[in-house]
């Protein structure tokens, strides 16, 4: 609760030198591809458009057509047109450490490398981390610690997100007629060659590049000093050095925005971030005994965290010359920096009563102080309780051949949290005009400079965010341990939710952060471990865990209908008075039944109105892990499965409507006189309310169908093989004689098999947003993969 530390596995006082190597190497690859449809040619309306993006044009059939480049070519489908830009990427892992110690002390030193090729090229990794603890008794009474990891990785990526560079912002959906691999993608000035509006994906994967290095340091240092024999004062100091040095490169020619959206003149993108952490540490720690019964200890500290950043960018654009990546290269320079800098100390104490050995009792307390916060509201405490009881402890009675143990737990929390720095103040920045259709005049302009107040404004009186929860929970163990089971009921409500919040524009700024609602949570939590199979040299030992969660937003700040999360004008995902998280989007017209209102052409019209179009949450989620093992041959899988969840995928929607996969080809779309067939009714009622009866083009139809967002959202239900293993580890007979300790060889997998049954064509398990507050967004992103390879560990 108190620390913020790394900790490494280190050797042991008075154990000899051992040598440990570990190696493992995986091939990668896509682990699902659309299922296309190879017999319409690329068009509208059934005619061949050499620069059309879509599918629905004639039927291919080997007919002469004149190409995007004025050339004569027979119309032929490609089925793998698009995989081809994909290849298989591999994963090298080798680790090697040397561990020992004498009487007092111990040691652990650690190498290890990482070398990755992607999925596609030009994306690379390269890692390296050192790491070395060690401890020593300086005397009877203090002890000392050190640790220190160092970490250097170099990688190369390609263009993501929603913009023209991104090699698969239409990629996924090339007409089936293109022979991508089978022409060049740039002439001998290095210009792309290409039929769409878009970046050539091997035209922007070679020349609009991204790399990094990154430089990390991890270190602490601790003494420990015995007071008395029940007494200790504990001390740590640590530090986390972050420093990333990253370049973009815009290739002339770009029609993307790639990395600094140059307009096609070219562009670089230089960064520097450096982030320092320093955490200090002082717990006094103490362990009494009263007579037999009662066992009494507690930590009383003080910790403080200082936490710094400073970022520097700076942008080119109008590039002289091809593929010189540097900034002097650039005729028009811009550049930016910030600095933050934020503390927090705390004081805190816990302490824990227990009675003979069956009741615990843990109270916590802990008060910090924030430079995040003004300071009337800098000052925040919050408590915690928690009490377990084991009856088969207090009543030995309740031990029999089928019950072995059972505890009961229960507990009461509450944890507060700063706001991110420099949310109480209203700042200026870099100044621009614009009428939000026309060019846009920038400061510094004509070699004046412009500063205006930032849009979004601070709130003075900023208060923290508090998380109460309530927890119960019970465990249990069966026959000898062969079954045992915890399940845990909680809730947690979170109050004073800091947010951007929407403002009228009136007020002169568009948001500002505030304390601005407050969100519960409620769910389940079961782990259930059994051994079904105990015989001789071989077991089976098997673990189920479920998780079912729910959550609902209970209050916005007055006068604020609704927080947009994340996202775009439509799709977005919004903080409305129901489930954390939940989409809005647009959706087709509809009557007071539900039913859709379709026009006299047939086709339905979209809502002016957004409506609500899906639930990122799952409805549960739960793995299934299996580990057999019979005479050193150990094989271990994990089903991992999630019920429900709404995600919105621009990539399956993309595939439908422009007619590139199979279901848009179900039925032929032209009839026996070469006209265009109309196989599609959408269910609906006209404006007399009788039923539609209006047959449409499976072009009209599937790409009316996804003028709504509400078409782009597919349940993510899915179960998938998430990791597998087998491995066979030489017993000590065959080894004794040799220089090594242990030997163990395997084979190993991760996504090797899935299905979404509901999810047509990709992985659902794909978030444009990352790591973040907003989930269920699939925007024009890389697919998921699958590896597998095999592993070798060492002992010396």
């Amino acid at each position: 609760m108190w620390c913020n530390y790394h900790y490494y596995k280190k050797g042991k006082a008075g154990q000899k030198n051992r040598v440990e190597f570990n190696t493992s190497y995986n091939l990668v690859e896509v682990n699902r591809f659309p299922d296309w449809q190879n017999e319409y040619a690329q068009g509208t309306g059934g005619n061949f458009i050499p620069t059309s993006n879509l599918s629905w044009g004639p039927r291919i059939a080997g007919q002469t057509v004149k190409n995007f480049r004025g050339e004569d070519e027979a119309l032929t489908a490609y089925p793998d047109n698009i995989k081809d830009i994909f290849k298989t990427g591999t994963n090298l892992q080798n680790t090697i450490s040397l561990s020992g110690g004498g009487e007092t002390s111990s040691y652990r030193l650690s190498y290890g490398n990482t070398t990755e090729s992607g999925i596609l090229d030009n994306n690379e990794l390269n890692r390296n981390n050192i790491t070395f603890n060690g401890s020593a008794d300086i005397s009877s009474k203090l002890t000392s610690g050190i640790s220190m990891q160092y970490i250097n990785s170099n990688s190369e990526r390609t263009q993501v997100g929603n913009q023209l560079s991104n090699p698969f912002f239409r990629g996924w959906f090339i007409p089936r007629n293109i022979n991508l691999s089978g022409i060049p993608y740039q002439d001998a000035n290095g210009d792309q060659i290409y039929f769409d509006a878009v970046d050539n994906p091997y035209w922007t994967i070679a020349n609009n590049t991204y790399e990094d290095e990154v430089n990390r340091i991890i270190g602490n240092v601790n003494l420990k000093y015995e007071l008395l024999p029940w007494l200790s004062a504990n001390y740590r100091l640590g530090v986390d050095t972050y420093n990333l040095v990253a370049k973009g490169y815009d290739q002339i020619g770009a029609r993307g925005a790639a990395n600094v959206s140059a307009g096609g003149t070219g562009g670089i993108y230089d960064q520097s971030y450096l982030s320092r952490n320093v955490n200090s540490n002082f717990i006094l720690s103490g362990r009494q005994k009263f007579g037999t019964d009662f066992d009494f200890s507690f930590n009383v500290g003080n910790e403080i965290v200082h936490t710094s950043s400073k970022n520097v960018t700076v942008t080119g654009k109008t590039l002289g010359i091809r593929d010189l990546k540097n900034i002097s290269n650039a005729s028009i320079v811009t550049s930016s920096a910030n600095t933050n800098r934020q503390r927090l100390i705390g004081v805190f104490a816990d302490a824990t009563l227990g009675y003979k050995g069956y009741m615990t009792v843990n109270f916590t307390t802990r008060n910090d102080f924030s430079s995040t916060f003004g300071e009337d509201e800098n000052s925040y405490f919050y408590p915690s309780v928690a009490v377990s009881f084991i009856p088969t402890e207090a009543f030995p009675v309740l031990k029999n051949d089928v019950i072995e143990f059972m505890k009961i737990k229960a507990n009461y929390a509450k944890v507060g949290k700063e706001a991110d720095p420099y949310s109480t103040n209203t700042y200026f920045a870099q100044a621009a005009a614009s009428d939000g259709f026309g060019p846009s005049i920038v400061f510094p302009y004509n070699s004046l400079g412009g500063r205006t107040l930032s849009n979004q404004s601070g709130d003075p009186n900023l208060r923290p965010e508090f998380t109460t929860s309530k927890e119960v929970g019970l465990e249990m163990q069966f026959f000898k341990n062969r079954l045992s089971f915890e399940a845990n009921y909680y809730e947690t409500e979170s109050t004073e939710l800091i947010f951007s919040v929407p403002v009228s524009s009136s007020s002169g700024f568009t948001s500002q952060f505030k304390n601005a609602g407050s969100l519960r949570n409620r769910g389940v939590e079961l782990l259930v471990n059994a051994t079904p199979v105990k015989a001789g040299s071989f077991t089976w030992d098997i673990s189920f865990n479920f998780n079912r969660n729910r959550s609902e937003v209970l209050q916005l700040a007055d006068g604020v209908p609704n927080i947009i999360l994340a996202g775009f004008t439509t799709p977005n995902i919004r903080l409305k008075g129901q489930p954390y998280g939940v989409m809005y989007g647009s959706v087709f017209k509809r009557n007071e039944n539900g039913e859709m209102l379709i026009n006299a052409n047939g086709l339905p019209t979209v809502d002016a109105i957004s409506a609500k179009i899906g639930d990122t949450n799952p409805d549960w989620t739960g793995g299934i892990t299996n580990n057999l093992s019979f005479k050193g041959i150990n094989f271990n899988f994990l089903i991992d499965i999630r019920k429900g969840g709404d995600v919105y995928s621009r990539n399956l929607g993309d595939l439908i409507r422009s007619g590139s996969v199979a279901e848009t080809a179900e039925f032929d779309r032209f009839n026996a006189d070469g006209t265009v067939s109309k196989p599609y009714t959408f269910e609906g009622v006209m404006a007399d309310g009788s039923r539609n009866s209006i047959p449409v083009s499976a072009q009209d139809y599937f790409t009316t169908l996804h003028t709504a967002g509400e078409s782009y959202v597919y349940d993510a239900t899915w179960i998938r093989l998430r990791e597998a293993s087998i491995s066979y580890s030489l017993p000590a007979s065959l080894i004794q004689k040799t220089p090594f300790g242990r030997l163990e060889i395997g084979l190993n997998g991760r996504n090797l098999l899935m299905r979404a049954p509901n999810f047509p064509h990709l992985d659902p398990e794909n978030n444009t947003l990352g790591v973040s507050n907003a989930q269920g967004f699939e925007f024009n992103g890389l697919p998921q993969t699958r590896s597998y390879g095999a592993f070798l560990r060492l002992t010396l």
